[in-house]
């Protein structure tokens, strides 16, 4: 709850610019963070006997092809990519889906997925600071405040599982004890 906290502080100077947005674009977001936690809860608690890389490419799979249909229903124009998009296409594949989506996914298979998801709230962090950092992006009080609430929930999280895996270390190691 602190780290969502602080994603929202994190995400005030946006929110109260002016910026709008249409009510099916906020609907579209809410429903892609349901649908993604959905398929998290869903992934830890029914398990696959696929392998990492084949449960990445199927889940990136049918994800493209439902974006390609909902992009056909709303009669969106082909693009004519520049070459400098195809690279940043190419990039964005290889980085953003390939290695990273495996990555993740693999991760979910061998850690809690408490843990895994942290990453939802620590990227935004690190795009501010990005931005920051390379588009000179100012750095505001809203967003230190933010940041801080973020990286203190994650480090509760942490904490929590930390705990956990040594009372289950704790509970394992006596269970052999009375055993033997």
């Amino acid at each position: 709850i602190v780290g969502f906290g602080g994603i929202i502080v994190l995400s005030l100077p946006l929110l109260t610019s002016g910026v709008r947005a249409d009510i099916l674009s906020i609907l579209a977001v809410m429903l892609a963070r349901f649908s993604w936690a959905a398929g998290l809860v869903l992934q830890t608690r029914q398990p696959v006997s696929l392998s990492r890389g084949v449960s990445s490419a199927y889940q990136q799979l049918f994800g493209g092809l439902f974006f390609a249909l909902i992009a056909l229903l709303a009669r969106e124009p082909l693009p004519t990519p520049t070459t400098e998009a195809w690279l940043a296409w190419g990039y964005l594949v290889l980085f953003g889906s390939i290695f990273a989506f495996t990555a993740f996914v693999s991760a979910l298979q061998q850690l809690p997925t408490s843990l895994v998801t942290t990453y939802a709230y620590v990227n935004p962090v690190i795009a501010v600071l990005l931005g920051w950092l390379i588009l000179r992006e100012p750095i505001t009080p809203w967003t230190i405040i933010g940041g801080l609430f973020v990286m203190i929930g994650v480090t509760g999280i942490f904490r929590v599982n930390n705990k956990k895996a040594h009372l289950d270390q704790e509970s394992s190691a006596g269970e052999k004890q009375r055993e033997g």
